[in-house]
C-alpha cells in the first residue's frame, strides 16, 4: 500500500490517497467536499504528467505534490513512453533523427575549417612574404593581412616591438586555427629585421573587423584608428616621395600662428577649443579647427608611462611631421602637421623609441663608425671595413638602423656615388650635390662627413613680448650636414666648408627621402623632451641591449696584449713542446694562444708572423690609435664559417694556406663557442 499526498486545487487541503492501484479513483477533500479523480502515472505516457508531476487530478482539479524522480524512474518513463507510440510512428520519429543528424553532419563537415596546412595561406605564406620584404627591404612596422580564394588568411607582423614576446603572439593566434612561424630578413652587411608570418584559417567575415582591432591593440598596444595592409596590393617603399616633405617653419611663424593668430585648437574628445594659451593648462592631444595642425600637449611634472603611450600612438599615426615646440610653465605643446602621407609611405614614430627619446638622460645619441676598432681598416679584394657605433639605446631600434642608412647616404652621395657600402641597396639620385664629389672639389685629401644632429633645431627664449620658450625645426627634410677636413680646426661662415656644407643640406633636404625625413622627427623629439624637460615616469626601467655582448673588441684588445708580451724566451720555451696536454696549456696563462698556433703548424712562419703583428703593435702605440693595418692579417670574424675552420684546423699545412688570414683572426678572437 502506497500512500501519496495531493493537494485540493479549491481549497488547498493536502490529504493522502492510497495509490496502489493503477486504476483511475475518484476521491473526495475531506475540508471541502470537492469530488477528484487521480491516477498513477507510473506505467503511463510522461505526457500524461503535468509539472513534472508524479500524480495529477484526471481533469486537473487537484496538483500533486512533486516527488523526486531517479534517473532509472526517467530511463524507463522515457522508453514505456516510446512502446507506447504507434510502430510506423516510431518509424517515421526514428528516421527523422537520423535525417537530421546526417544533414548536420554533412553541414559541420563541409563548412569546417580546414586543417591549417592544408589551405593556401600555409602553402603561399613565404611567398608572400618574401613579395612583401622585396618590395619593402627597409624598416617597415606594420600589419599585413591577405584573404586567399580558399578563405583563409595570410598574417605579416613586420618588426614587431621588443615589448611583444613570442608567447604573447603565439597566445593571440591560438585561439584560431592557425600557425605561427618567424622570418628574418637581411639588412645590410649582417644586420636584420625581423617579422612574424601566420597561416590563419576560420576566420569567419563578419569577425575580421573585430578581429583587426584586437590584432592592432596586440602590435601596437591600442584599438586607435586600427587599420591594416591589404598584401593583395603589397604597396613598394618609397624611395623619393612625390609629395613635398621638406619644410622649413621658423620660430617666428610659430609664434605668429599660436601665439599672435591665436590659431584655434579642438580637443580630440571635443571638450575643450580654444587657443594654444586656453588649452596650455589640459594636457591632450589637439587638432587645428581648420585642418592641417595637431597639437600634443604635455604636462612634464604629470607624465604616467601609461599616458604617454597613448598619446604618442595616436599623435604620430595622425600627424606626419614636426615643426616645433612651445613651452609654457610646465606644459609643453608639440605643433606638427597633419598627417597628408600615407602611412605606408612613412610610417608613424615608433612608441617603444619616443618612450626611449623622453626618458634617457645622455646629452646626445651617437651614431658612427668606428675607425679605430681593431678589426677596422683595408681588407684583401679593396674593401675597408668598420663596425657600426651606436649609442646602448640606440641597438636595435628603427633610428639607429635609419641612422645608419642615413649615414652611407650621405657619404655615398656626397661622393657620387664613388663611395659604395655592401649591401647597400638603396637607389641613387638622379643629380648630384658636387661635380666631381666633395672630395675632389674641396681639393681636401681627408674629409669626415656628419650629420649634425644638434641641428635639427633651435630654441628661442621667453621674452615680455613673447612669454613662451618655442622650439622650430630647421628643416623637415634632412639634418645640416657636416664636413671636416682634416687639417681645419673651425669653419666661418665665409669659408668653402661652410658653402659646400649649405649645398649639401639643401641637396639632401629636397630629396623627399622619408628615411631622412624620419631621422628628423626622431631626433627633433629627442631635442624637445631633452631641452624642454618632458620626462616621462616609468613604470619600470627600459632594458637596453648589452653593447659589448655584440664586439669582439675587448676579447682582441687581450689577446693582442698577451702577443704583444711575445719575446724570444717565450719562443724557446714553446720550441720544446710539439703536443701539449691542456694542463701543460694551461701553464702559459695568457700565452696559451700562440702556443697553440704552434701546435697547429710551423713555428716559423708563425713566429715570423707573430713579429709583424708586434711591429704593428708597437706602430699603433706611437701613433695613439690602431689604423687599418691590424686588419690586414685579421678579417672580419662574422665572416668565419666554424666548419670550414676546423678543417682548417687539421690541416698541417693551414699556414700556407690562402685562408690563413681568416683563420689566424678565428684564433685570436677566442670566440669559439659564439659562433657555433
Amino acid at each position: 500500500m502506497e500512500n501519496e499526498v495531493i493537494v485540493c486545487k479549491k481549497c488547498g487541503e493536502k490529504f493522502t490517497v492510497d495509490t496502489t492501484s493503477l486504476e483511475e479513483k475518484e476521491v473526495v477533500c475531506p475540508k471541502c467536499g470537492a469530488t477528484m479523480r487521480v491516477f498513477n502515472a507510473g506505467n503511463r505516457s510522461i505526457s500524461y504528467v503535468i509539472s513534472n508531476g508524479l500524480y495529477m487530478a484526471a481533469e486537473n482539479d487537484a496538483i500533486p505534490v512533486k516527488k523526486k524522480k531517479t534517473l532509472s524512474y526517467r530511463l524507463t518513463n522515457l522508453a514505456n513512453s516510446y512502446l507506447r507510440i504507434p510502430k510506423r510512428k516510431r518509424v517515421a520519429f526514428f528516421l527523422s533523427v537520423a535525417i537530421v543528424a546526417a544533414i548536420g553532419f554533412l553541414i559541420w563537415h563541409f563548412t569546417r575549417p580546414l586543417p591549417v596546412e592544408e589551405t593556401m595561406a600555409f602553402q603561399n605564406k613565404e611567398e608572400i612574404w618574401q613579395e612583401y620584404r622585396d618590395k619593402n627591404p627597409f624598416n617597415f612596422q606594420s600589419i599585413g593581412i591577405k584573404k586567399c580564394e580558399d578563405g583563409s588568411y595570410v598574417v605579416i607582423l613586420s618588426e614587431p616591438s621588443d615589448r611583444l614576446m613570442p608567447e604573447q603572439i603565439e597566445k593571440f593566434f591560438s585561439k584560431y586555427h592557425s600557425i605561427v612561424s618567424y622570418s628574418e630578413k637581411k639588412l645590410g652587411y649582417d644586420g636584420w629585421l625581423k617579422d612574424v608570418v601566420v597561416a590563419l584559417n576560420g576566420l569567419r567575415d563578419y569577425r575580421f573587423n573585430s578581429f583587426v582591432s584586437r590584432l592592432n591593440n596586440l602590435f601596437y598596444g591600442t584599438k586607435y584608428k586600427p587599420y591594416y595592409i591589404d598584401l593583395n596590393s603589397i604597396p613598394k617603399h618609397t624611395d623619393f616621395s612625390a609629395q613635398n616633405i621638406n619644410y622649413q617653419i621658423s620660430a617666428e611663424e610659430i609664434r605668429s600662428w599660436f601665439i599672435e593668430n591665436k590659431e584655434s585648437l579642438i580637443s580630440v574628445d571635443g571638450r575643450t577649443k580654444g587657443c594654444l594659451s586656453d588649452c596650455m593648462e589640459k594636457d591632450g592631444l589637439y587638432y587645428s579647427e581648420s585642418p592641417g595642425f595637431v597639437v600634443w600637449i604635455i604636462n612634464t611634472e604629470d607624465l604616467s608611462e601609461k599616458k604617454f603611450r597613448d598619446i604618442s600612438y595616436r599623435f604620430s599615426v595622425d600627424s606626419d611631421l614636426i615643426f616645433g615646440a612651445v613651452k609654457k610653465n610646465n606644459h609643453v605643446a608639440i605643433i606638427a602637421r597633419e598627417r597628408s602621407i600615407p602611412v605606408t609611405e612613412m610610417t608613424p614614430m615608433r612608441t617603444e623609441i619616443m618612450l626611449m627619446l623622453a626618458t634617457t638622460d645622455k646629452d646626445e645619441l651617437s651614431q658612427s663608425y668606428e675607425r679605430n676598432n681593431v678589426f677596422a681598416g683595408k681588407l684583401p679584394g679593396g674593401k675597408d671595413y668598420a663596425p657600426i657605433l651606436l649609442s646602448e639605446e640606440l641597438w636595435h631600434t628603427e633610428y639607429g638602423s635609419i641612422l645608419n642608412i642615413t649615414d652611407q647616404m650621405l657619404k655615398s652621395w656626397s661622393e657620387n656615388g664613388k663611395v659604395e657600402y655592401e649591401e647597400f641597396i638603396y637607389p641613387q639620385p638622379v643629380d648630384w650635390a658636387f661635380e666631381d664629389g666633395a672630395v675632389v672639389d674641396l681639393g681636401v685629401l681627408e674629409l669626415t662627413y656628419n650629420w649634425n644632429t644638434s641641428g635639427a633645431g633651435y630654441e628661442i627664449e621667453p621674452t615680455k613680448e613673447c612669454p613662451v620658450q618655442i622650439y622650430a625645426v630647421n628643416r623637415t627634410g634632412s639634418l645640416p650636414v657636416s664636413y671636416i677636413p682634416g687639417d681645419t680646426d673651425s669653419i666661418s661662415e665665409n669659408d668653402q666648408i661652410y658653402l659646400f656644407e649649405e649645398k649639401a643640406y639643401d641637396f639632401f633636404s629636397n630629396l623627399n627621402s622619408p628615411e631622412l625625413c624620419k631621422v628628423v622627427q626622431y631626433a627633433s623629439f629627442y631635442q624637445i623632451c631633452h631641452n624642454l624637460g618632458v620626462k616621462v615616469d616609468l613604470d619600470s626601467d627600459l632594458v637596453y641591449y648589452d653593447v659589448t655582448t655584440c664586439s669582439l673588441e675587448h676579447e682582441m684588445e687581450s689577446l693582442l696584449n698577451s702577443i704583444r708580451r711575445y719575446d724570444a724566451t717565450v719562443s724557446d720555451k714553446i720550441d720544446d713542446y710539439y703536443d701539449l696536454s691542456a694542463e701543460q696549456l694551461a701553464e702559459f696563462g695568457d700565452m696559451a694562444l700562440p702556443v697553440l698556433f704552434y701546435q697547429l703548424g710551423q713555428a716559423n712562419r708563425f713566429k715570423q708572423n707573430l713579429d709583424s703583428v708586434q711591429s704593428i703593435l708597437n706602430d699603433v702605440e706611437r701613433y695613439g690609435g690602431i689604423r687599418g693595418s691590424v686588419a690586414e692579417y685579421v678579417v672580419n670574424p662574422r665572416d668565419i664559417e666554424y666548419e670550414r675552420l676546423m678543417l682548417l684546423a687539421n690541416n698541417p699545412n693551414w699556414a700556407n694556406n690562402s685562408d690563413y688570414a681568416m683563420y689566424f683572426a678565428f684564433l685570436l678572437s677566442n670566440y669559439i663557442e659564439d659562433i657555433k
